[in-house]
């Protein structure tokens, strides 16, 4: 079977850790017998915009690149530098991803094309599926795109709309995601969920020294762990503020932070500012493999975002077997369960995060109890092999 995945949200040179659970299904796709190419379109970055970082970076992302055997292409195309005009990114995306296609002849032998995130991914699949009558299309959506981009203006959700009508199929990664898609467009919905790779829990040798040093750094010490963008929307500035709030009552306890974004200088200056420098770590990012040291070294991870999806990294702490904080929003509480394999929080809320955190450090027994349970869970129900079988099915079933 071959397959076209389009995905804005895919690894490059310049983020490695961009959208890795679609590179993540995406291997273990391969590993179920598809043939599969990636286009991960790239807004077009003329040196008249370089005097911003953001643009200046994406003139430096390659056109091509191989990622673990997997093939992808990397297309511009143009980007109205303006939120208001966010819509018009579907637009210019599918004549570009048509072009490429067109140009490197790379529709002849086709039988899937597999977007991800409804605008302007699914838009595009949507159209092509207007095009290539011999190919079935298939829209992933996450969260935000259905949560929050078709609300940005009437282009947006009109064009949203158009993405979920016009795809073969629609999955989303949870059963509430999936009413706010029958909100928006009454229509058949898959449910399939994200996984993580059980080769995210191995070390390899080659990181083992490095795993040791941060062992050694955190000797005596209890650390908690958020992964992800450092950015307001993931709630980064209300667990800083708890963990002001509890760091007196526990001298031995740490806080790391891995990721980037527009709040990381703020926390820099805040935890000078509290003379918590020395207690609170900002790593930047990580490559995959880096970041899973930090989870097998943690003791605690926690993700107080305003809302998610069906988050990857949730996973990936439960297969390390660490205790879960996490805010109940999107599909978190289809997996997790208050108390039983996690602890769910409020989003925004600083007295919840403090209390779940401090129940945790106090009752060694319930941390244990909810890891272990958390890993069970996660190598029965939620790896990538698991929903890699699901898609391939329904691949099948839209060829026959």
């Amino acid at each position: 079977m071959n397959i076209i995945i389009i995905s804005h949200m895919f690894p490059n040179n310049l983020n490695p850790m961009k959208g890795i659970f679609v590179k993540e299904q995406v291997l273990a796709l391969k590993n179920a017998g598809a043939n599969i190419i990636v286009i991960s379109p790239i807004p077009y970055a003329p040196k008249i915009l370089w005097f911003r970082k953001k643009w200046r970076d994406y003139a430096t992302i390659n056109k091509t690149a191989i990622l673990d055997n997997i093939t992808v292409y990397y297309p511009r195309y143009l980007v109205l530098p303006s939120k208001y005009l966010f819509g018009f990114q579907s637009y210019f995306m599918y004549f570009s991803v048509k072009r490429f296609l067109s140009k490197n002849n790379l529709l002849s032998r086709v039988n899937i094309i597999h977007a991800h995130t409804a605008i302007p991914d699914g838009y595009v699949s949507g159209r092509l599926k207007k095009l290539l009558r011999n190919v079935s299309t298939v829209l992933t959506v996450h969260g935000s795109d259905i949560y929050s981009y078709p609300f940005r203006n009437r282009l947006s959700l009109k064009l949203t709309k158009y993405a979920l009508k016009n795809n073969d199929a629609v999955i989303t990664v949870s059963d509430r995601l999936k009413e706010k898609v029958f909100a928006i467009y009454d229509r058949n919905v898959e449910i399939i969920t994200n996984g993580v790779s059980q080769e995210h829990f191995y070390i390899k040798e080659k990181d083992m020294l490095e795993l040791n040093i941060i062992k050694n750094q955190l000797i005596g010490k209890r650390t908690i762990l958020f992964v992800g963008n450092i950015i307001k929307p993931k709630g980064v500035i209300e667990l800083f503020e708890a963990f002001v709030k509890i760091a007196k009552k526990y001298p031995d306890l740490y806080l790391v932070y891995i990721g980037e974004g527009d709040q990381k200088n703020y926390l820099l200056k805040k935890a000078l500012y509290e003379r918590l420098n020395n207690r609170i770590f900002l790593t930047g990012l990580l490559e995959h493999d880096k970041v899973k040291l930090w989870f097998s070294a943690c003791d605690i991870f926690i993700l107080p975002s305003y809302s998610e999806g069906m988050p990857t990294v949730m996973f990936e702490a439960m297969l390390h077997k660490k205790p879960i904080i996490i805010s109940d929003v999107g599909g978190v509480s289809e997996v997790i369960i208050d108390k039983i394999n996690g602890l769910l929080i409020q989003p925004g809320n600083i007295d919840s995060i403090c209390n779940k955190i401090t129940e945790l450090l106090d009752n060694i027994q319930l941390s244990e109890q909810i890891s272990n349970n958390a890993y069970k869970d996660v190598i029965s129900k939620y790896t990538w092999e698991i929903n890699s079988r699901k898609m391939m099915t329904l691949y099948e079933k839209l060829e026959s």
